[in-house]
């Protein structure tokens, strides 16, 4: 059996990405994994049709909050032990995996 491992670029467009997966099913690929960053629209139906394992959620909320708490603290002369930094400078908010079964939630 024969495996055919196509990657994709992430740094291509949405619009790109999709126009190779939509090759790859077209050529016959039965198994296409994809990584879909940002809950596009297009990801949320995949996996609603089941066309798709999961896509991911980069939580713009969550990043905006600690954006404007790490402005405050510096604006404010505050403390900055508060702010869980990586490395002394980095921020990090986590990704949310959304699959079939929490997939409405995300809604």
């Amino acid at each position: 059996m024969a495996i055919n491992l196509e990657i994709l670029d992430a740094s291509q467009s949405q619009l790109t990405q999709n126009e190779q997966v939509k090759n790859l099913i077209d050529k016959g690929c039965d198994v296409v994994c994809v990584n879909l960053v940002d809950r596009t629209d297009e990801g949320i139906e995949a996996v609603k049709n089941e066309e798709m394992l999961g896509t991911v959620y980069n939580d713009k909320e969550g990043q905006a909050r600690e954006m404007l708490n790490l402005a405050f603290v510096i604006a404010t002369d505050g403390d900055k032990s508060d702010i869980p930094l990586i490395d002394g400078k980095y921020v990090r908010t986590p990704y949310h995996k959304l699959t079939l079964e929490n997939i409405e939630e995300s809604e």
